[in-house]
Protein backbone atom coordinates (compact mmCIF):
# COMPACT_ATOMS: atom_id res chain seq x y z
CA UNK A 1 0.00 0.00 0.00
CA UNK A 2 3.38 2.52 0.80
CA UNK A 3 4.45 1.51 -2.51
CA UNK A 4 1.15 2.34 -4.08
CA UNK A 5 0.89 5.42 -2.42
CA UNK A 6 4.42 6.72 -3.10
CA UNK A 7 3.94 5.87 -6.90
CA UNK A 8 1.05 8.01 -6.75
CA UNK A 9 2.53 11.22 -5.60
CA UNK A 10 5.78 10.27 -7.67
CA UNK A 11 3.08 10.62 -10.64
CA UNK A 12 0.70 13.32 -9.36
CA UNK A 13 4.55 15.60 -8.28
CA UNK A 14 5.48 14.69 -12.24
CA UNK A 15 2.32 15.92 -13.71
CA UNK A 16 2.28 19.02 -11.71
CA UNK A 17 5.77 19.74 -12.65
CA UNK A 18 4.76 19.14 -16.32
CA UNK A 19 1.99 21.17 -16.35
CA UNK A 20 3.74 23.99 -14.53
CA UNK A 21 6.85 24.03 -17.31
CA UNK A 22 3.74 23.96 -19.61
CA UNK A 23 2.33 26.83 -18.02
CA UNK A 24 5.63 28.86 -17.97
CA UNK A 25 6.24 27.97 -21.67
CA UNK A 26 3.08 29.59 -22.88
CA UNK A 27 3.53 32.93 -21.00
CA UNK A 28 7.22 33.38 -22.12
CA UNK A 29 5.42 32.55 -25.65
CA UNK A 30 3.22 34.99 -24.56
CA UNK A 31 5.71 37.75 -23.06
CA UNK A 32 7.77 37.52 -26.44
CA UNK A 33 4.69 38.57 -28.32
CA UNK A 34 3.59 41.23 -26.44
CA UNK A 35 7.16 42.41 -26.29
CA UNK A 36 6.98 41.84 -30.30
CA UNK A 37 4.16 43.74 -30.57
CA UNK A 38 5.27 46.92 -28.47
CA UNK A 39 8.66 47.09 -30.83
CA UNK A 40 6.61 46.82 -33.80
CA UNK A 41 3.99 50.12 -32.61
CA UNK A 42 7.48 51.93 -31.00
CA UNK A 43 8.79 51.45 -34.50
CA UNK A 44 5.38 52.91 -36.10
CA UNK A 45 4.74 55.95 -34.04
CA UNK A 46 8.73 56.30 -34.54
CA UNK A 47 9.15 56.33 -37.68
CA UNK A 48 5.75 58.93 -37.59
CA UNK A 49 8.17 61.14 -35.18
CA UNK A 50 5.33 60.72 -32.61
CA UNK A 51 8.69 60.45 -30.58
CA UNK A 52 6.70 60.63 -27.00
CA UNK A 53 3.69 58.08 -27.99
CA UNK A 54 6.60 55.98 -29.49
CA UNK A 55 8.51 55.82 -26.29
CA UNK A 56 6.25 54.72 -24.39
CA UNK A 57 6.12 50.91 -25.84
CA UNK A 58 10.41 51.49 -25.96
CA UNK A 59 10.21 51.62 -22.15
CA UNK A 60 7.82 48.86 -21.57
CA UNK A 61 10.36 46.43 -23.43
CA UNK A 62 12.77 47.57 -21.31
CA UNK A 63 11.06 47.12 -18.08
CA UNK A 64 9.55 43.55 -19.19
CA UNK A 65 13.15 42.34 -20.40
CA UNK A 66 14.69 43.13 -16.99
CA UNK A 67 11.68 41.46 -15.43
CA UNK A 68 11.66 38.42 -16.73
CA UNK A 69 15.17 38.17 -18.70
CA UNK A 70 14.45 38.44 -22.42
CA UNK A 71 16.96 39.93 -24.03
CA UNK A 72 16.66 39.83 -27.93
CA UNK A 73 14.67 43.63 -27.92
CA UNK A 74 16.36 45.27 -25.34
CA UNK A 75 19.33 46.99 -27.04
CA UNK A 76 17.10 48.25 -29.88
CA UNK A 77 14.42 49.47 -27.38
CA UNK A 78 17.27 51.14 -25.22
CA UNK A 79 18.23 52.99 -28.48
CA UNK A 80 15.22 54.00 -29.92
CA UNK A 81 14.24 55.08 -26.50
CA UNK A 82 17.36 57.05 -26.31
CA UNK A 83 16.73 58.77 -29.53
CA UNK A 84 13.16 59.47 -28.35
CA UNK A 85 14.40 61.24 -25.53
CA UNK A 86 16.73 63.33 -27.50
CA UNK A 87 14.14 64.88 -29.98
CA UNK A 88 12.17 65.28 -26.97
CA UNK A 89 14.80 66.92 -25.32
CA UNK A 90 14.35 65.33 -22.34
CA UNK A 91 17.44 66.15 -19.92
CA UNK A 92 18.27 62.43 -19.36
CA UNK A 93 18.49 61.93 -23.52
CA UNK A 94 23.00 62.34 -23.05
CA UNK A 95 22.55 59.87 -20.18
CA UNK A 96 20.85 57.62 -21.97
CA UNK A 97 22.72 57.55 -25.45
CA UNK A 98 26.11 57.33 -23.74
CA UNK A 99 24.81 54.19 -21.87
CA UNK A 100 23.70 52.43 -24.92
CA UNK A 101 27.29 53.09 -26.03
CA UNK A 102 28.14 51.80 -23.03
CA UNK A 103 26.29 49.04 -22.96
CA UNK A 104 26.04 47.19 -26.27
CA UNK A 105 29.76 48.36 -28.14
CA UNK A 106 28.52 45.13 -30.49
CA UNK A 107 25.18 46.41 -31.40
CA UNK A 108 24.89 47.10 -35.19
CA UNK A 109 23.23 50.43 -34.25
CA UNK A 110 26.04 51.83 -32.16
CA UNK A 111 27.79 54.02 -35.23
CA UNK A 112 24.33 55.44 -35.34
CA UNK A 113 24.55 55.90 -31.49
CA UNK A 114 27.69 58.05 -32.11
CA UNK A 115 26.13 60.27 -34.32
CA UNK A 116 22.96 60.96 -31.89
CA UNK A 117 25.42 61.79 -29.53
CA UNK A 118 27.51 63.82 -31.73
CA UNK A 119 24.35 65.86 -32.18
CA UNK A 120 23.55 66.24 -28.84
CA UNK A 121 26.75 67.58 -27.99
CA UNK A 122 26.41 69.64 -30.94
CA UNK A 123 23.02 71.15 -29.67
CA UNK A 124 24.50 72.03 -26.34
CA UNK A 125 27.65 73.89 -28.25
CA UNK A 126 30.21 71.51 -26.63
CA UNK A 127 31.93 71.42 -30.55
CA UNK A 128 34.98 69.33 -29.02
CA UNK A 129 32.95 66.76 -27.30
CA UNK A 130 30.68 66.66 -30.35
CA UNK A 131 33.69 66.18 -32.47
CA UNK A 132 35.07 62.98 -31.10
CA UNK A 133 31.58 61.26 -31.15
CA UNK A 134 31.11 62.30 -34.95
CA UNK A 135 35.33 60.84 -35.47
CA UNK A 136 33.29 57.21 -34.58
CA UNK A 137 30.57 57.58 -37.17
CA UNK A 138 30.85 55.20 -40.07
CA UNK A 139 29.49 57.47 -43.01
CA UNK A 140 27.70 54.20 -44.79
CA UNK A 141 25.35 54.02 -41.76
CA UNK A 142 24.30 57.04 -42.91
CA UNK A 143 21.26 58.04 -44.72
CA UNK A 144 21.50 61.08 -47.47
CA UNK A 145 19.95 63.84 -44.79
CA UNK A 146 22.03 61.91 -41.87
CA UNK A 147 25.37 62.52 -44.16
CA UNK A 148 24.34 65.95 -45.08
CA UNK A 149 23.97 67.04 -41.05
CA UNK A 150 26.81 65.24 -40.62
CA UNK A 151 29.19 66.89 -42.93
CA UNK A 152 27.82 69.97 -41.97
CA UNK A 153 28.42 69.59 -38.30
CA UNK A 154 31.62 68.17 -38.35
CA UNK A 155 32.83 70.59 -40.73
CA UNK A 156 31.48 73.39 -38.45
CA UNK A 157 33.07 72.04 -35.06
CA UNK A 158 36.68 71.54 -36.93
CA UNK A 159 35.63 75.04 -37.80
CA UNK A 160 35.51 75.90 -34.17
CA UNK A 161 38.39 73.97 -33.37
CA UNK A 162 40.25 76.44 -35.67
CA UNK A 163 41.16 72.94 -37.59
CA UNK A 164 40.07 74.47 -41.45
CA UNK A 165 41.51 72.23 -43.54
CA UNK A 166 39.26 69.84 -42.27
CA UNK A 167 36.50 72.19 -41.65
CA UNK A 168 36.89 72.85 -45.88
CA UNK A 169 36.35 69.67 -46.78
CA UNK A 170 33.72 68.68 -44.83
CA UNK A 171 31.82 71.66 -46.13
CA UNK A 172 33.41 70.67 -49.71
CA UNK A 173 31.62 67.37 -49.76
CA UNK A 174 27.96 69.05 -49.27
CA UNK A 175 28.40 71.31 -52.89
CA UNK A 176 26.82 69.34 -54.89
CA UNK A 177 23.80 68.58 -52.11
CA UNK A 178 21.72 71.73 -52.95
CA UNK A 179 18.67 70.21 -51.91
CA UNK A 180 20.33 69.77 -47.97
CA UNK A 181 19.38 72.37 -45.61
CA UNK A 182 22.81 72.90 -44.82
CA UNK A 183 23.61 73.17 -48.17
CA UNK A 184 23.74 77.45 -48.05
CA UNK A 185 25.72 77.54 -44.99
CA UNK A 186 27.89 75.24 -45.80
CA UNK A 187 28.71 77.35 -48.81
CA UNK A 188 29.42 80.06 -46.79
CA UNK A 189 31.57 79.07 -44.78
CA UNK A 190 33.83 77.26 -47.75
CA UNK A 191 33.85 80.37 -49.62
CA UNK A 192 34.64 82.29 -46.66
CA UNK A 193 37.70 79.22 -46.34
CA UNK A 194 38.65 80.01 -49.25
CA UNK A 195 38.55 83.75 -48.80
CA UNK A 196 41.04 83.52 -46.54
CA UNK A 197 43.38 80.85 -48.45
CA UNK A 198 43.23 84.06 -51.05
CA UNK A 199 41.81 81.59 -53.50
CA UNK A 200 39.29 84.63 -54.55
CA UNK A 201 37.92 83.11 -57.55
CA UNK A 202 36.79 79.87 -55.65
CA UNK A 203 35.21 82.07 -53.13
CA UNK A 204 33.38 84.81 -55.26
CA UNK A 205 31.80 82.13 -57.36
CA UNK A 206 30.41 80.69 -53.91
CA UNK A 207 29.14 83.84 -52.88
CA UNK A 208 27.56 84.81 -56.00
CA UNK A 209 25.46 81.83 -55.63
CA UNK A 210 24.20 83.23 -52.20
CA UNK A 211 23.49 86.85 -53.64
CA UNK A 212 19.30 85.68 -53.34
CA UNK A 213 20.20 83.37 -50.08
CA UNK A 214 17.52 84.63 -46.96
CA UNK A 215 20.41 83.97 -44.60
CA UNK A 216 23.33 85.27 -46.47
CA UNK A 217 21.79 87.77 -48.92
CA UNK A 218 23.26 90.98 -46.65
CA UNK A 219 26.61 89.39 -46.02
CA UNK A 220 27.60 88.12 -49.36
CA UNK A 221 27.57 91.29 -51.85
CA UNK A 222 30.12 92.21 -49.44
CA UNK A 223 32.50 89.61 -49.50
CA UNK A 224 32.23 89.86 -53.42
CA UNK A 225 33.10 93.77 -53.56
CA UNK A 226 36.19 92.86 -51.31
CA UNK A 227 37.22 90.58 -53.74
CA UNK A 228 36.72 92.79 -56.61
CA UNK A 229 38.87 95.42 -55.04
CA UNK A 230 41.28 93.01 -53.98
CA UNK A 231 41.74 91.89 -57.54
CA UNK A 232 41.94 95.07 -59.12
Amino acid sequence: MNKRISCFFQRTIFTLFILISLSLTAQNFETTDILKNHYKEGLRLFNEKKYAAAQVYFDKIIDKEQMTGFDDLTSDAEYFSAICALELHNKDSGSKIARFIENHPGNPRIFMAHFQMGRYYYSRKDYKSANKSFSNVTKQDLNSDQLAEFYFKKGYCAYMANDKELAGRMFYELLDMERSEYYESALYFYSHLEYEKKKYQTAVQGFEKLIDSKNFRSIAPYYIAQIYFLQQ
